[in-house]
């Protein structure tokens, strides 16, 4: 397996298109901790809140797990950490991605993946930091 197919992600494909799984190797290009499960399972890349202080999230005795934590928070939606070259282009790229999603195809193209968020005044995430690199779309078959 080649360094690029090592850097993954997995998202559902429903409407929301969270994402469910990232592997370690992309954690570590796009300059995210990735060093720990807890960093890992609590990355920006998969939750649209800050998991920093995800020890401290009280819960129920029966989901005291640390590891079961990241469980509770918003995931990430691929479309609002994909961004093309220009605006146009981030406008392109995503209806195009669409398209491949709705029809089951694979897909690939050059993409921006957003890694490091700030707020606006109206606390809406800015993108501060972006990796640029190819985006491959390959749809998983479910077995029922």
């Amino acid at each position: 397996m080649s360094t690029t197919d090592t850097r993954a992600l997995i998202f559902r494909s429903d409407p929301k298109h969270s994402i469910i799984f990232v592997t370690e190797p992309l954690l570590r290009y796009v300059g995210l901790p990735h060093k720990t499960p807890l960093e890992l399972y609590s990355s920006k890349l998969l939750h649209k809140v800050s998991t920093a202080n995800i020890a401290s999230v009280p819960l129920a005795p029966w989901l005291s797990d640390l590891s079961l934590k990241h469980l509770l928070f918003p995931r990430q939606d691929l479309f609002d950490i994909i961004e093309g070259a220009e605006r146009e282009s981030t406008a392109q790229l995503k209806r195009s991605l669409k398209l491949a999603i709705n029809a089951t195809r694979a897909f690939s193209t050059p993409c921006g993946l957003k890694s490091s968020f700030k707020t606006n005044l109206l606390g809406a995430p800015i993108a501060e930091g972006v990796k640029y690199g190819t985006l491959h779309l390959t749809p998983l078959a479910v077995s029922e």
